[in-house]
C-alpha cells in the first residue's frame, strides 16, 4: 500500500540532489538501467559523496537518511519531516 512516506522519499531524493548535484542511487545511470539492474531494490544505505561539492551539515545528512530509509516502517512520515531537527530554529 502506498502511503505519504513515498512523498518523503521524494523529498529526500530532491534534497540530496540539491546539495550534491547527483542522484543518491544510480547516479549517472539511465532510468532504464536503474530499473533493469534493480538499483532501487538494493538502495538500503545512503552514501554521501566523499569529495563533496557542497558541505552538508550533519542535520542535513540525518534528514536525508531519515527520508531515504529503505524500510518504510522506519522512514519518517510527513509530520516527522516537518518537525525534523534540521528545521530547528536555534
Amino acid at each position: 500500500m502506498i502511503s505519504t512516506k513515498v512523498d518523503v522519499w521524494s523529498i529526500g531524493v530532491i534534497y540530496y540532489e540539491l546539495l550534491f548535484g547527483e542522484k543518491p542511487f544510480g547516479n549517472q545511470m539511465s532510468q532504464m538501467r536503474i530499473l533493469n539492474e534493480g538499483i532501487m531494490l538494493k538502495a538500503s544505505v545512503v552514501n554521501f559523496p566523499v569529495n563533496q561539492k557542497a558541505l552538508a551539515s550533519n542535520e542535513s545528512k540525518d534528514f536525508i537518511r531519515d527520508c531515504l530509509c529503505f524500510n518504510v516502517d522506519q522512514r519518517i512520515d510527513i509530520k516527522g519531516a516537518a518537525v525534523h531537527r534540521l528545521f530547528d530554529k536555534k
